[in-house]
């Protein structure tokens, strides 16, 4: 139903958010990471999106950035967690560091989160991992693992599967990250999302 909405910051508090978009104002629910990119009340601001509707109330969350929605969604896809466990969890990491620690396997760090526990930790990493276990071929006729690509060094791979988590296509996520040049996963992350949003 909304994909964003654009107006001016009206104000904020623990985990909302409400902004003025033509007289009207929507309260969002954000993460404490969002939260920390809206400082300015009455500036105007971007949020994009995710409207949870159930049958005593309609809620609307809020997020600075594409990345962040699209992990926000990924973690509803799993088992047990929830729009509030989300929240939390990506209140507690940027959606590039979640990434990392979902195709590391990292269940210490998922659970540091507030109010995620080991066995939500391991249940996120493994249903996120199941669903990006195989890569599409650049022209999308099959499916390969992506262990078996060539050329491609184990942090590479790792950061293949952790865009994807972000919402990055399959064969952009090869083609950005196939030459980089970092040797941790966080470096050639970081180096990816600079060339996925300058397009290159």
């Amino acid at each position: 139903m909304f994909y964003y909405l654009k107006g001016k910051l009206a104000s904020t508090s623990l985990q909302t958010a409400v902004i003025d978009c033509g007289g009207v104002g929507f309260m969002l629910t954000v993460s404490n990471n969002t939260l920390s990119h809206l400082t300015r009340i009455g500036e105007e601001v971007t949020l994009y999106t995710y409207l949870q509707v159930r049958e005593d109330a309609m809620e609307l969350y809020g997020f600075y950035t594409e990345p962040e929605l699209d992990m926000f969604k990924q973690l509803l896809n799993v088992s047990g967690v929830g729009p509030k466990a989300a929240i939390s969890v990506l209140s507690a990491f940027s959606p590039e560091r979640l990434a990392s620690a979902i195709v590391t396997g990292d269940v210490k760090l998922i659970s540091g989160a507030k109010g995620i526990g080991k066995k939500t930790a391991e249940r996120i990493i493994l249903e996120l991992k199941e669903r990006i276990a195989l890569i599409e071929s650049e022209d999308g006729s099959e499916l390969v693992d992506v262990s078996s690509t060539q050329s491609i060094s184990s942090v590479q791979k790792d950061v293949i599967d952790g865009l994807i988590v972000l919402g990055i296509s399959k064969a952009d996520a090869i083609r950005i990250v196939k030459d980089t040049t970092g040797s941790t996963v966080e470096e050639v992350m970081r180096e990816a999302l600079r060339r996925y949003n300058s397009g290159k």
